[in-house]
């Protein structure tokens, strides 16, 4: 990812929990941010670090937010725990948009969270 300054940038987006590799629909998911973002301009904007020291940001271009546009693709969940004004109201509606097209990994019959797959 680079950002608007031309250095490579780093985190975690913010407010969404994308499928994990192994998990069904984690390689798609990966896919879906890097066509969205690679080799982009794009900006990132921290808004604060997670437990283990990661920038956790949301990640813009062309002023667009990112984060939202991958659960509006369903290509990832929004992550109600983390979620946190301006974002969460909208953030949580693109998820059930997402989710009654059966968009992205909404077209699996019953996805599992990747907080869950985690756990395993």
């Amino acid at each position: 990812m680079r950002s608007d300054s031309n250095k490579s940038a780093s985190g975690i987006p913010g407010g969404i929990h994308d499928k994990r590799q192994g998990q069904p629909y984690g390689a798609e998911s990966a896919k879906e941010l890097k066509k969205l973002t690679l080799g982009q301009e794009v900006t990132t904007e921290i808004r604060n670090r997670d437990k283990y020291g990661r920038e956790v940001c949301v990640i813009r271009k062309d002023g667009k937010d990112i984060n939202l546009e991958m659960i509006h693709r369903g290509a990832a969940w929004a992550y109600k725990k983390y979620l946190k004004p301006p974002y969460a109201s909208e953030y949580i509606d693109a998820e059930s948009m997402a989710r009654g097209k059966g968009l992205g990994l909404w077209r699996q019959s019953n996805p599992e969270p990747p907080w869950e797959f985690r756990k395993r």
